[in-house]
């Protein structure tokens, strides 16, 4: 799929890339939260590198050089598409404001969580759906190409 990726999209395309959890479902307290969000922060899955399209989103932006806001708004509008309870309002304006190209969703869960995938779409992305056309599909993701 991420040779695909390289090959028939834009070299500025923007992403949106499901890390396959289900986040949905993610634990409600806070210390079961950060040790999730710790878990996710050193599972790289090398998109960037191997791809080489630009993502949303990644835990490794923390400690980037970018205001709070910015930083606020992508992670919303990444955990809101792929199931974070996000106010509409507030996933709307990150949506409007950074407007990707892609949505990557993984048919598989990550490695060492639930071995249940997580559904597609789900969260905010179902709103994305009728924006949205299949433009590569097989046994590991879905890539959807977001219309304006």
């Amino acid at each position: 799929a991420y040779a695909w990726v390289r090959a028939h999209t834009p070299a500025d395309a923007l992403f949106l890339v499901d890390d396959g959890y289900d986040w949905s479902q993610m634990p409600g307290e806070d210390a079961a939260y950060g040790e999730l969000l710790w878990k996710m922060q050193y599972r790289n899955d090398l998109f960037s590198l191997v791809a080489r399209r630009r993502r949303v989103y990644n835990e490794v932006l923390y400690g980037s050089p970018m205001r709070d806001g910015e930083m606020h708004a992508l992670g919303k509008l990444q955990r809101g598409t792929f199931g974070v309870p996000i106010p509409r309002s507030e996933y709307q304006q990150a949506f409007r404001e950074i407007r990707p190209n892609y949505i990557l969703w993984r048919r598989l869960p990550p490695v060492g969580f639930d071995p249940a995938p997580a559904p597609i779409p789900r969260g905010w992305g179902k709103a994305l759906e009728p924006l949205s056309r299949t433009v590569y599909q097989d046994g590991h993701c879905v890539i959807w190409k977001l219309e304006y």
